[in-house]
């Protein structure tokens, strides 16, 4: 299937699936974006940084860093997760399996430097001082993932909304 068409093929999905997800009483509250919009990095920080709630949307990253914490991946755009300027896609431990069979093969080796579109939602995380959990250190952005289906490679030279 050709780029265009796929991308117009996920953005109506997504359309027809928003009032679905966001009724779900197990997901919390969330604001939402236009679905036909690729939201890259910067977008998708400026979006947490300027509402309180999560915001639902498609969200594009070259993965430049990976990393798993307990049963969590974490899939980076930057090298160094603590900048500012990097925007990390959770992805929640329920899924990884039928992620894994799906990519064939662990999810980290398989998605280390490909370009990820997912549809989830982006939220502020604080990130805390661990002698004084009170004290929050820094925000990171993250982009909750939990289902296997809302996470695509595409192609590299795809254009987001930034």
């Amino acid at each position: 299937m050709k780029n265009g068409m796929w991308k117009l093929g996920l953005a109506v999905a997504l359309a027809a699936a928003l009032p679905v997800m966001a009724k779900a009483p197990e997901q919390p509250q969330v604001e939402s974006v236009s679905p036909h919009r690729w939201l890259g990095p910067a977008k998708a920080i400026h979006l947490a940084k300027t509402n309180s709630r999560p915001v639902a949307g498609v969200f594009v990253i070259t993965v430049a860093n990976t990393g798993r914490i307990g049963d969590k991946v974490y899939l980076n755009s930057k090298p160094d997760y603590k900048d500012p300027a990097c925007l990390t896609f959770e992805l929640q431990p329920h899924m990884l399996h039928e992620l894994e069979a799906k990519l064939g093969g662990d999810v980290q080796e398989m998605l280390a430097g490909k370009t990820v579109a997912v549809w989830g939602a982006v939220k502020r995380v604080p990130i805390v001082n661990e002698d004084a959990p009170k004290k929050i250190i820094y925000f990171q952005t993250h982009v909750f993932v939990s289902d296997p289906n809302e996470v695509r490679i595409v192609p590299a030279d795809l254009e987001a909304s930034d």
